[in-house]
């Protein structure tokens, strides 16, 4: 359900139309990685730009970073996930400043 758009080192770039989808995605690799690493998600939801096999944009920004907001384990998703799939089981995380974006984002963390 998903296209695969790169690897960067041990990350994992990839887009999907339906955001249920990408969370079983992310889920999927969580539960592949080794054992012992730290793997971890973000995914964000909305337009991107695609251009010459790459994704540009401020949700694909947004998800870089709640990759780097998120501990070991854990996806964290944004609102906008939140609402367009209603049925993808989250927990309330708070909300965080995120670098390049000047409001706090709220997020929550995706449940296996």
């Amino acid at each position: 359900g998903g296209r695969l758009v790169k690897l960067i080192g041990d990350e994992v770039m990839f887009t999907c139309v339906q955001p249920d989808q990408a969370c079983a995605i992310a889920l999927a690799l969580l539960d592949g990685a080794p054992r012992g690493t730290t793997a971890r998600g973000g995914i964000a939801f909305g337009p991107a730009v695609a251009s010459s096999g790459d994704v540009y944009g401020d949700v694909v920004n947004l998800a870089a970073r709640l990759v780097d907001l998120a501990v070991p384990g854990e996806v964290l998703v944004e609102t906008r996930l939140v609402e367009a799939a209603p049925s993808v089981p989250v927990e309330p995380a708070g909300r965080r400043m995120v670098k390049g974006f000047a409001d706090p984002v709220r997020v929550w963390s995706l449940n296996p």
